[in-house]
């Protein structure tokens, strides 16, 4: 093949693969699709992009910002976020400054949260998506309190031309925009700059259809939540099919607040659980009423009670609806767990247990042999013997420590006794001798005196 026929195979290989791929390319576009720029009281401001094109977006490049007057970074692992930073066709991502605590309030919506820093004007901003090695925004959008959503609790949905107010509290992240007809994409990316189109009145839709059911009930809730935690209600379905819940409301007895709108497209799997956050804290403390109303008002199911704990919920069990502090927002039920403790008393010992008995053991010279000292239950006072003791006292016991008095102590009153008989026999004898030197005496005398009277003899 010759040089210039290379030449123009090369130029149509260019050609033909500019032809296939560019308007691929260009078809991943990443539109910022809503924004919660002054949430109600307790609230998370969030910005719910999405992928409108038909391929991959990728935003993980480091030269990837988010921008609301100063470059941010995005992250899915910084604070809490999840997900990835590759948003597939169709796909919704939202970024938030506390993802961590957007992952808890949003319980409804598991897809993919990006961090980065973020402070949005409560009056007016403009916000994009940029490429800082790029003099083209990537995505880009400007709002300001007139458009509405100025802290009541809604946000501001892109319709496709203009932004407007959400129908529903909370606004619809992660799915479709409550402002669409029909379930509609947006088709152009939002303006960074007001348009007149925002003034243009949009055409009254078409009354949607609702499905209704009488099989779906409260089965749990948390009138008082931790600080900084959201109010919320658990709805079980008891049917064999799924619910489409759109358009439901949950409010509470008194009406003091706008009823919470279960958003469109929310479904109720058969035999299943889903649990409603409330946008803003709307049960009373001291006791109110949990209703959940069919979307043409009539109220299906309601539970009253009374003064609430904080963390603690209330929930359905077969015995009926109790408090417990184990709450299980989307799972089955849980009583109270209580930490057992016991307390046992001397009276109530079982009766395999013995008391302990004391007893005291008089003072004694000697250690008694076991064998030969009685030990008497009736009485704690140890009884010996002067058998015993005295056989104690023989050559087993040290010389050193026999006194009279550890005698005296040791043997008792029988060792009294005894020396008291030997006095008297003692003295007796005395006497006896005293009477026999006297008579000898008496003898001598007369005998001498007889002498002296017969000389003559």
């Amino acid at each position: 093949m010759g040089r210039l026929n290379k030449k123009i195979f090369t130029a149509t290989t260019i050609l033909l693969a500019a032809f296939f791929i560019v308007p691929k390319i260009a078809s991943a576009e990443i539109i910022i699709n809503e924004v919660m720029y002054s949430p109600a009281k307790g609230g998370i401001e969030w910005i719910e992009l999405f992928n409108n094109g038909s391929l991959n977006a990728d935003l993980s490049s480091p030269d990837i910002r988010f921008y609301d007057g100063t470059n941010h970074l995005l992250s899915v692992s910084k604070n809490g976020g999840r997900g990835s930073l590759i948003l597939l066709p169709g796909e919704y991502a939202l970024l938030a400054d506390d993802a961590l605590s957007l992952a808890t309030s949003l319980l409804n919506y598991s897809g993919t949260i990006i961090d980065t820093v973020m402070s949005l004007n409560n009056t007016s901003d403009t916000l994009k998506i940029i490429n800082t090695k790029s003099t083209t925004d990537l995505a880009s959008m400007f709002y300001e309190k007139n458009m509405g959503a100025a802290g009541n609790g809604k946000s501001l949905e892109w319709d496709g031309a203009a932004l407007k107010e959400s129908s529903v509290d909370g606004g619809t992240p992660g799915q479709t925009n409550s402002v669409l007809t029909n379930g509609a994409t947006p088709s152009a990316a939002p303006s960074a700059s007001p348009t007149e189109s925002s003034a243009t009145p949009t055409p009254t839709p078409a009354a949607p259809s609702y499905e209704y059911s009488q099989k779906v009930f409260i089965n749990e809730f948390l009138s008082w939540p931790e600080d900084n935690a959201k109010e919320w209600v658990e709805l079980f379905n008891a049917d064999s099919s799924a619910i489409n819940l759109s358009g439901w409301q949950i409010d509470d007895a008194d009406n003091s607040t706008s009823p919470q709108v279960i958003p469109a497209d929310t479904t109720i799997d058969a035999n299943g659980f889903l649990v409603i956050s409330f946008n803003k804290n709307a049960l009373n403390n001291d006791g109110d009423k949990v209703r959940l109303l069919w979307p043409d008002d009539q109220v299906v199911h309601s539970v009253t009670y009374d003064k609430s704990q904080q963390g603690r919920a209330v929930a359905k069990f077969d015995s009926g609806w109790l408090w417990t502090n184990q709450p299980t927002p989307g799972q089955t039920n849980k009583k109270s767990f209580v930490e057992k403790n016991e307390v046992v008393l001397l009276a109530s010992a079982p009766s395999n247990k013995i008391m302990a008995i004391e007893e005291a053991v008089a003072i004694q010279v000697g250690a008694p042999s076991p064998d030969k000292t009685a030990i008497s239950r009736k009485s704690p006072t140890m009884e010996v013997s002067t058998e015993n003791n005295i056989s104690q006292l023989g050559e087993g016991a040290p010389t050193d420590t026999l006194t009279d008095n550890n005698l005296a102590a040791a043997t008792g009153e029988p060792l009294k006794s005894n020396s008291s008989l030997e006095s008297i026999l003692a003295l007796a004898g005395v006497i006896a001798l005293s009477s026999l030197a006297a008579g000898g005496l008496i003898y001598f005398r007369r005998q001498k005196q007889f002498d002296i009277e017969s000389p003559d003899d």
